[in-house]
């Protein structure tokens, strides 16, 4: 049961999906999945966890970004690392026409822009 425990985010999540919960479900204004979510919050466990069980690693959001556009937002060089072992592409491009490795050096993220050089992108 999960209610009245002190639960992690991984155990609530898994309580949710028992519960009946769509494992790729959108919500809110962006449309982001549970694997947007984790992938921004850095959440490496509760990611391998979505990815293990059937996320779609490459949905998109309502700004066409993936959750390895969100891992650059949240600076997750680990969740970046996790998304390609499970074959997700580093390249994809949002609505703005911005590839994980663009938005990367848009925003100074420096280790997760080296990271996709060196995994994805052409420099």
């Amino acid at each position: 049961m999960c209610f009245g425990h002190r639960l992690s985010n991984l155990d609530c999540l898994r309580c949710l999906v028992n519960c009946g919960l769509n494992i790729d479900v959108c919500e809110g204004r962006f449309e982001q999945s549970p694997a947007h979510l984790a992938a921004l919050s850095g959440y490496v466990d509760v990611l391998h966890w979505l990815l293990q069980n059937g996320a779609f690693a490459n949905k998109m959001d309502s700004l066409g970004e993936t959750p390895v556009h969100k891992a650059v937002r949240g600076g997750n060089v680990q969740c970046l690392r996790l998304l390609q072992s499970f074959g997700t592409p580093l390249s994809t491009f949002n609505m703005y026409r911005q590839t994980p490795c663009d938005l990367a050096s848009l925003l100074g993220n420096v280790q997760c822009a080296e990271y996709l050089r060196s995994h994805s992108c052409a420099t």
